[in-house]
């Protein structure tokens, strides 16, 4: 297994299949550190404080969580990262985008490369519509699988997610729309394009042709 040096962003609507990609990569490239900000994010509502009920209450409404909350749980993070990372579901926005420039130059690292999965908007409504979410180690499934036993840990319990209903979806995707053009300006000739329509396995097999050059 390669060793990581590269520094990741991948971007990408809901649905896109970022999180399965970067599960992919991580098992790819040896010590690549993927920090999600929706498993961060969930993570503060798993233990029940304060912040976490507010995080659940924005997150059920398809609402982006606040800048200033969101930043300061990734500082927090980004602190204890070294070389070799991917960040999925950050940033959302050119604030957070500008935000994480201070933080990686304080940590004296940067980014090299930006993965862009781009999707059709009927198949990120279908992909969101019938996604599973492993009970036991939070791996991301789909009703059209036929999965009934995760591959990752075994587990048999799968639950879907509160923010993946109709209305919150159709939100979720208009949220990304309005954005994702500011980020592509802000990172401009760091970022790749990657058609996401196909299967998970040809989605993973160009990212990792780009990855690979870039980590020689």
């Amino acid at each position: 297994m390669e060793k990581s040096k590269v520094n990741l962003l991948i971007l990408g609507a809901p649905g896109s299949g970022k999180g399965t990609q970067a599960r992919l990569l991580a098992g790819h490239l040896d010590g690549l550190q993927v920090v999600s900000m929706g498993d961060l994010l969930r993570n503060e509502i798993c233990e029940r404080t304060e912040t976490g009920k507010e995080i659940e209450d924005v997150m059920r409404s398809g609402i982006l969580v606040d800048d200033a909350l969101v930043c300061e749980i990734l500082f927090s993070k980004l602190r204890k990262v070294r070389q070799g990372f991917l960040l999925d579901g950050f940033p959302r926005n050119r604030h957070q985008a500008e935000f994480l420039t201070v933080v990686l130059r304080l940590i004296n690292c940067g980014i090299d490369a930006v993965i862009k999965l781009e999707v059709d908007a009927e198949v990120v409504k279908c992909r969101l519509r019938g996604r599973l979410i492993c009970k036991g180690c939070g791996k991301v499934s789909n009703v059209s699988f036929g999965t009934t036993v995760c591959d990752e840990c075994g587990c048999r319990d799968y639950i879907s997610r509160n923010d993946d209903v109709a209305e919150t979806i159709k939100h979720r995707i208009s949220e990304y729309e309005s954005v994702i053009g500011e980020l592509e300006q802000y990172y401009g000739k760091l970022v790749t394009r990657v058609d996401s329509n196909g299967s998970v396995d040809e989605v993973f097999q160009a990212i990792r042709d780009i990855v690979d050059v870039l980590n020689n």
